[in-house]
């Protein structure tokens, strides 16, 4: 099979790619150029909370600074003074086990 493949076999699949592949990439991928990982987080959590598509919603631009509080409840992470009262929740569960180990 390999000795009867010729360049026309490269060509063939070349013009496949230049066909399906690359115009699928350039509508279906969204752009990452001038986003952050942190960006993208949001990107994709602010689409899966309205059920649209990241691609849109990167286009959009009204995305919040990564880091900002705003930014922190779209993620579902906690801030400021949640922060301290869980990390003071996990050093008492912490203790608690010790001791019932003893």
């Amino acid at each position: 099979m390999f000795s009867n493949i010729g360049w026309g076999t490269y060509a063939f699949f070349a013009a496949l790619n230049a066909v399906i592949i690359f115009p699928t990439v350039l509508l279906f991928f969204p752009e990452t150029k001038k986003y952050s990982l942190e960006d993208l987080d949001l990107i994709f959590a602010i689409a899966n909370e309205e059920g649209k598509n990241p691609v849109a919603v990167s286009k959009h631009g009204d995305i919040p600074e990564a880091g900002t509080k705003e930014a922190d409840m779209i993620l579902g992470r906690k801030t400021g003074k949640s922060i301290a009262m869980t990390e003071e929740k996990q050093t008492e569960r912490r203790r608690s086990h010790r001791t019932e180990e003893v």
